[in-house]
C-alpha cells in the first residue's frame, strides 16, 4: 500500500486511510492485524465512502462517510451512529452574496475563502476527539457531537476553509482548532479556528506547506506545527509554535511527521528521526530497514516507536517516500520487535 494518508493504533491493530484519487475524492479504510499479518478492507453499508476515521477510547472505530453519516466499527460489525446536520454552506454563501452557481473566480473575489486549496463543497476535513464526543471540521462549519447524548452543535464558520491535498488538525483545549494545509509545491497554511464563534485566522501562509500538528509538551494547551518541502534538491522546513510570531522549535529542514511525548518531540525527516528536547538539543537516529506487512511498510525502533512509509507526497512533489507517525497512545513497537526477533531465530 503506497498511499497512506492517516494511520492510528487500536491495540495490536493498525488502521489506515488510503485515498483513491487526486485531491482525496474519497478514501478506503484498512485494518492491519500485525501479529497475523492480515490486511482487511472495511466498507460502510451505504452508498457513502470513507472520509475520515477516529479511534475512540476502548478501541472502537468511528468512521465518517461522504454521505455525511457517522458509523461505528466494533467486534467485526459496522453500526450506524448518526447523520451529520445539514450543511450551513448556503448560510455562508448568503453572507457573501454567493450562490451555488457562482464561478470559482466569484468565490475567491467575494472574500469568503480564507486559506489555500480547493473551495468546492462542504466535505469532512477532520474528526478530532473532544471530552465525551468529537469535533468535526468541514469547509463551512465546526460540528460538535456528544457520543453520550447524541446531540449536535453546529457553528457556521465566518469564512470558507478550502480543502488541501493533505490536511492536519489538532484541538489542544484552548477554544481553538488548529488546521494545517499541505498543497505540495503550491505551499500551505496554518489556520486557527474559534470553535465557539466560527472566526478563522491565518497564523501562517507560505511556500513551505504544513505537514503535521501536535500538542506542545512544554506549554500545555498549545500546539506545535511542522512544515516541509523536499524535492529536486530542496530540503526546507521545521517545527514552530502555533502562535502569531511562529517561534521556531526545530530548524533542521523538512519534517514529514511528528509526535509529542511528555518531555520531547519526535520528528521524522528526510535525514533521519530526531528527538527534540525543551532546551533545543536534538538527537538523530537512522531509519532501520522497513518491513512489509501485506504491502504496508513499517519500521519500528525502541528509541522512537513505529513509522509507516507512504508515497502520498509524490502527488504534488518530485520526491521519494516519506515516514509518518500513526496516532494513538499505544504503539506496536513491542509487537513488531518481537515478531522480527522470532523471524530471525
Amino acid at each position: 500500500m503506497k498511499l497512506v494518508e492517516y494511520a492510528a493504533f487500536s491495540g495490536d491493530t493498525l488502521w489506515l486511510l488510503s485515498p483513491t484519487g487526486f485531491s482525496r475524492p474519497c478514501g478506503r479504510l484498512f485494518s492491519l492485524d500485525v501479529r497475523n499479518r492480515r490486511l482487511t478492507e472495511l466498507h460502510i453499508p451505504s452508498s457513502g465512502r470513507v472520509e475520515r476515521f477516529l479511534v475512540l477510547p476502548g478501541g472502537k472505530i468511528l468512521v465518517a462517510s461522504s454521505g455525511r453519516e457517522l458509523w461505528e466499527y466494533s467486534s467485526g460489525k459496522m453500526k450506524f451512529v448518526s447523520s451529520l446536520p445539514a450543511s450551513p454552506l448556503p448560510e455562508l454563501w448568503g453572507r457573501y452574496g454567493i450562490g451555488k452557481n457562482s464561478t470559482l473566480r466569484q468565490l475567491w473575489e467575494s472574500g469568503m475563502i480564507k486559506g489555500k486549496g480547493n473551495p468546492a463543497g462542504d466535505r469532512i476535513h477532520h474528526m478530532i476527539p473532544d471530552r465525551s464526543g468529537i469535533i468535526i471540521l468541514t469547509p463551512a462549519s465546526v460540528l460538535r457531537y456528544d457520543l453520550m447524548t447524541d446531540a449536535w452543535n453546529v457553528v457556521c464558520l465566518r469564512h470558507l476553509v478550502p480543502r488541501g491535498l493533505m490536511m492536519s488538525a489538532f484541538f489542544p483545549g484552548d477554544g481553538y482548532c488548529y488546521q494545517g494545509t499541505w498543497n505540495g509545491e503550491d505551499g500551505g497554511d496554518l489556520k486557527r479556528i474559534n470553535i465557539t464563534t466560527g472566526a478563522v485566522e491565518i497564523l501562517y501562509e507560505g511556500t513551505i506547506p504544513v505537514t503535521s500538528l501536535v500538542q506542545d509538551p512544554w506549554h500545555p494547551g498549545t500546539a506545535l506545527f511542522s512544515t516541509g518541502m523536499w524535492h529536486t534538491g530542496w530540503n526546507e522546513g521545521g517545527i514552530f509554535r502555533a502562535t502569531g510570531d511562529m517561534e521556531p522549535v526545530f530548524s533542521g529542514g523538512a519534517v514529514f511527521s511528528m509526535k509529542s511525548g511528555r518531555e520531547s518531540i519526535t520528528a521524522a525527516t528526510p535525514g533521519g528521526v530526531f528527538r527534540i528536547c525543551r532546551d533545543g538539543s536534538a538527537e538523530r537516529y537512522d531509519y532501520p530497514p522497513y518491513e512489509s506487512y501485506e504491502g504496508v511498510e513499517l519500521v519500528s525502533d525502541p528509541r522512537f516507536g513505529t513509522l509507516v512509509r507512504t508515497h502520498i507526497y509524490q502527488s504534488m512533489m518530485v520526491c521519494g517516500a516519506a515516514a509518518i507517525f500513526p496516532e494513538g497512545e499505544q504503539e506496536l513497537s513491542h509487537v513488531l520487535r518481537s515478531l522480527s526477533e522470532s523471524n530471525n531465530d
